[in-house]
């Protein structure tokens, strides 16, 4: 059974529902608990040492994704806030 924010097209998913996606996850986490939670998760990757056994370019790549990631939940967050009047 699928989620019902999907739909099934020649072996891919697409969303159907993008808002209804980030009120959902709104809905769970605040904007601060979000971004808290993956600097959280940053933290434990880096403290295992993970990425400082891989090479440099990895470092850059997992820092980089991580800084898109926390950019990303602040555009979802302002999509999903009305705008106030």
């Amino acid at each position: 059974m699928q989620p019902s924010s999907t739909i099934q097209h020649n072996g891919d998913n697409f969303i159907t529902l993008p808002l209804s996606i980030i009120g959902n996850f709104f809905d769970c986490h605040n904007l601060s608990e979000s971004k808290q939670m993956l600097r959280e998760i940053r933290e434990q990757l880096f403290n295992r040492n993970y990425v400082y056994e891989q090479n440099s370019i990895e470092h850059d790549n997992v820092l980089y994704f991580f800084e898109k990631m926390e950019e990303l939940i602040d555009a979802a967050h302002r999509i999903n806030t009305p705008a106030r009047r």
